[in-house]
Formats: structure tokens, sequence, C-alpha cells
């Protein structure tokens, strides 16, 4: 009986674990219109053709280029964002978890 409420309590566990970590699909294919960065340090939020808004936080340098890239290009991709909103800057963005098909 006890090995049973472990297994359950386990399995409990892993999900909601996973569901803290769910991410929003911006739709596919989504550019980038606009992109707001900051002087400081402060993450760059950008907004979706979807009119999503995700944010980049700067140490995140890959993602950040990525980002500014697909800005000036004008290509596609499927972007992924994290489930919460978050306030950056006066703007209710979500983290960005994942760009992907670029087109």
């Amino acid at each position: 009986m006890n090995k049973v409420i472990k297994r359950i309590c386990v399995l409990a566990l892993l999900a909601l674990s996973s569901a803290a970590y769910a991410w929003t699909p911006a739709g596919e294919p989504v550019s980038i219109k606009e992109v707001i960065v900051w002087q400081d340090a402060s993450p760059i939020v950008v907004k979706l053709s979807n009119g999503l808004y995700c944010h980049v936080m700067p140490e995140e340098k890959n993602l950040y280029a990525l980002v500014l890239t697909l800005y000036a290009s004008g290509k596609t991709a499927s972007i992924y964002c994290y489930d919460t909103v978050e306030d950056k800057s006066g703007y209710s963005s979500r983290r960005l978890h994942r760009i992907g098909g670029l087109s």
C-alpha cells in the first residue's frame, strides 16, 4: 500500500511540474512585427504577427540574435512562448521558449 501511495505522489508531481513548463505556440508560421529594446539590460519584447507579445532575456545571446535576424529579414517561423504572462516594462508578455521551422 505504501508503494502505491509513493507512485501516485510521484506521478502527481510529474504532472504538476510539466504543467509549470507548458508553452503556447504562436501559430504557424508567424513573423516578428515589432521589437522593443531598452538601453539597459532589460529583456527585449517582440510583437508577433498574431498579436502575441513574447520576451527574450539579454543573457540568451543566441536566441536574442535569432529574434533580431528574423525581424530584420521578415522571415516566418514556428515560435513557442511559455504560458506564464509577465510584466516586462509595461508589456504583458510571455518568455520565449523556442523558435523552429524557419520559412
